[in-house]
């Protein structure tokens, strides 16, 4: 993720094709859930950004986090959680 602008441009193409994907698949599962009461409405934008930037902050400082292993695997859950709770109206257990 760091090291995104020093790669060729071919890389930013799909990057940025796989990043739009992931976007529209979180906001129609958004739609649902705000239809249904329960998460706020956000701009698609900031709900996308907040997800990516919480899960790269944690990748890119990984040696900080689970220093030899797999930072998605140690926090994943609690970062899942966090976002949920961060967009929920309620408890979102």
């Amino acid at each position: 993720m760091i090291e995104a602008p020093l790669l060729p441009k071919g890389f930013h193409a799909a990057w940025l094709g796989l990043q739009s994907a992931i976007s529209i698949h979180l906001s129609k599962a958004a739609a649902r859930e705000v239809a249904a009461g329960r998460i706020r409405e956000l701009p698609h934008h900031l709900l996308f950004n907040t997800w990516i930037g919480l899960v790269h902050h944690y990748i890119v400082n990984r040696d900080l986090f689970a220093p030899g292993g797999s930072v998605l695997e140690a926090h994943g859950r609690t970062l899942l959680h966090h976002f949920l709770t961060l967009i929920s109206k309620g408890d979102p257990r």
